[in-house]
């Protein structure tokens, strides 16, 4: 695993892949499942490279200076899945204008699109804004995924306070 860093995102975690069956797709679905099921959100890879092996140095080191690059999160996705109403299409539009990805979907997961903690904060104040309600980071955290988080806001409809006891952005400022 690396960190990465671009001018649209900012820091990001990748991580090369050496797999005897080869990658692809439905590999590096099952892997992010995995990895999701062990680990924060925060911390799963926003993408993946796929390589035969991993280029090691004359004391059997991984070189990491003959890593080929990789692409940002987001560069190689599928086509978006059609929304399920209002909502998620708002939640998509406030992920893809935090993060600068286009084509958001109703199943794309904030971090897997190069989200991160920073900009978590940013979409909860973005979330008060324009939705009129409030969350917390943490809510970001177990509800990644587009429609997770519109059918949490859905279920909460009407209540202004968060799920989870966090400090009111407006009084950090």
């Amino acid at each position: 695993m690396t960190l990465q860093s671009s001018a649209t995102l900012g820091p990001w975690i990748a991580a090369y892949v050496s797999a005897t069956s080869g990658g692809g797709p439905e590999l590096e679905a099952d892997l992010r499942a995995w990895l999701h099921e062990r680990l924060p959100g925060y911390m799963v890879p926003g993408a993946f490279r796929w390589l035969d092996a991993l280029p090691v140095d004359a004391n059997g080191k991984i070189d990491r200076k003959q890593l080929p690059p990789i692409a940002e999160p987001g560069a190689l996705r599928p086509a978006p899945t059609p929304f399920r109403g209002p909502l998620e299409q708002e939640v998509a539009l406030l992920f893809a204008e935090l993060i600068g990805a286009a084509d958001v979907g109703r199943d794309d997961d904030f971090f897997a699109l190069g989200g991160h903690s920073l900009l978590a904060g940013r979409l909860v104040q973005r979330v008060r804004e324009r939705l009129g309600r409030r969350i917390t980071i943490a809510d970001i955290f177990n509800k990644a995924q587009v429609h997770a988080l519109a059918a949490f806001l859905s279920a909460r409809d009407g209540s202004t306070e968060p799920a989870v006891p966090g400090p009111d952005l407006q009084e950090c400022r």
